[in-house]
């Protein structure tokens, strides 16, 4: 059998082909398939995988989960956040009101909550950053010494630093609180897209080599219109801090009225479908032991780096299966099928 990259299917003789992670590894995937060429392995890592390092719900799972050390796992995070009205809060803040400092977690001794935090060591390297960036943008000298003058600075009212656009505002404590207000990189659904095609791939290859998978190989490639994946957990507004992170991802791959779907799972909280593809005229027909995996979970264990049949219970199993249905109803009904 020769073997193709799934996405673009050249060959093995015209084009290197590479391991790709079903699971990404920056989400702490471990498993991995020959079946992706090195051109597209690059581009899903620049244009996709790295928007996930962005992301606070993904950030916080990896920390809690313990997946990757606490300052490379929020080492890329993006958010937009909110000063509390707090004694305990030191800020560096802009014009427009956006925060711009680095987080990192911090444990209340006294009431054992965990926040975000900056410290004013952090707060003192930001400012230098901003100052030098005023600097260079305007061929001026700013005359503000951060280390000398800094610590000797009032309390609780902003701070302009003239004749630059900065100023900021400090708190009588070292540590600092934030809200998270809101995302801004969410997961890109082309991310989910590609874990269910390569987990098929993973269950039987000639199966993910079909013509009728070509429409969502389109959109993984090339973006576009989305008629492929819905949400139904991982709510934006919920506070990442609050969701109960697990330590495994897993996928199901379903045939229902003629449609090929996979509900993905990610850190036992975030719940995707995805529409793979019509199959009323596939005439190909797996082996008995492959179309036996299929409504059955497999779940991707991250701290024993295995992978196993997962079994549920039927109410969770009843809900799931409402959710891929009603997932293939909407998305003819949106394309007019």
């Amino acid at each position: 059998m020769c073997i193709c990259c799934i996405f673009c299917k050249v060959d093995e003789q015209n084009s290197k082909l590479s391991k790709e992670h079903i699971i990404p590894q920056t989400l702490g995937g471990f498993q991995t398939l020959p079946y992706v060429c090195k051109k597209h392995n690059n581009d899903f890592g620049t244009n996709f995988e790295s928007k996930l390092k962005k992301n606070i719900f993904i950030v916080k799972a990896l920390d809690n989960l313990r997946i990757k050390p606490k300052k490379i796992a929020y080492d890329q995070a993006e958010f937009r956040i909110d000063l509390l009205e707090e004694k305990n809060l030191v800020g560096f803040i802009d014009k427009n009101e956006d925060v711009k400092f680095r987080t990192q977690k911090y444990k209340n001794e006294d009431t054992k909550e965990e926040h975000l935090v900056v410290s004013n060591e952090q707060i003192k390297t930001t400012l230098k950053k901003q100052i030098k960036r005023y600097e260079t943008e305007h061929e001026i000298e700013v005359k503000f010494d951060v280390d000398k003058e800094f610590d000797s600075l009032p309390f609780d009212i902003a701070i302009p630093i003239y004749p630059t656009d900065i100023n900021f505002i400090k708190r009588k404590n070292s540590n600092g609180r934030a809200r998270i207000l809101g995302l801004d990189n969410p997961i890109p659904f082309e991310v989910i897209a590609k874990i269910a095609l390569l987990h098929l791939s993973f269950l039987f290859y000639p199966l993910a080599m079909v013509d009728e998978l070509d429409q969502i190989k389109e959109f993984i490639l090339n973006g576009g219109e989305n008629y492929f994946v819905m949400i139904h957990s991982f709510l934006r507004e919920e506070d990442p801090d609050e969701l109960n992170y697990l330590p495994f991802h897993s996928v199901r791959i379903s045939l229902i009225d003629d449609s090929l779907v996979a509900l993905v799972n990610l850190f036992g909280t975030m719940t995707f479908s995805v529409v793979l593809g019509d199959f009323k005229k596939v005439t190909i027909k797996p082996p008995q032991d492959v179309s036996e995996l299929f409504d059955k979970y497999f779940v991707y264990d991250l701290e024993k780096k295995e992978i196993f049949l997962g079994d549920i219970d039927i109410d969770n199993y009843q809900t799931h299966t409402f959710y891929l249905e009603d997932l293939v109803r909407t998305m003819r009904f949106e394309k007019g099928g």
